[in-house]
């Protein structure tokens, strides 16, 4: 038997990022010194638009696109500064990148302890596909391409 947690809206869940945010020192800092590694943790307790009808041990769920931790915590000292190298961001929402594959509460993913997030607010939702160009040129000369087998065309 499988010991997985739903995620939910409690102090309890904390999100312990595995790789720590490079960030610029604050000032004054000479102008030599290289960016320090500051771990980040963000929790759950705080957690912002949560499925508030459905809960979990007396607690809201959180579920896929759509809640968020209110803030990350550890990157502090950077905020006056100039921040993190690649995020540009201190203290920012954390959003869940994986989720349950199967099991939705209120038609969104639920999120399980365990599952990664995105810190300091690089949330970047998926494109939609891009139209393939080849198919788009068969089809407007009247011979449709399978994009699953590739060139070959349907029924003649």
């Amino acid at each position: 038997m499988a010991f997985n947690k739903i995620a939910r809206k409690s102090s309890d869940f904390r999100v312990v990022f595995t790789l720590p945010d490079f960030c610029w020192p604050p000032p004054p800092a000479p102008p030599q010194v290289p960016p320090l590694p500051f771990p980040l943790f963000a929790d759950l307790g705080n957690a912002k638009t949560v499925a508030k009808d459905v809960r979990l041990n007396r607690k809201p769920a959180f579920v896929f696109k759509a809640s968020k931790t209110n803030r990350t915590t550890g990157d502090e000292p950077a905020v006056s500064g100039r921040k993190g190298v690649l995020s540009r961001t201190a203290t920012k929402p954390a959003w869940p990148m994986l989720h349950s594959s199967s099991v939705k509460i209120r038609k969104r993913h639920i999120i399980r302890a365990g599952d990664m997030f995105h810190m300091n607010n690089k949330f970047k939702k998926k494109l939609p596909p891009k139209p393939c160009i080849s198919c788009k040129a068969a089809a407007a000369a009247g011979r449709p391409v399978n994009p699953i087998y590739g060139l070959k065309f349907f029924g003649e």
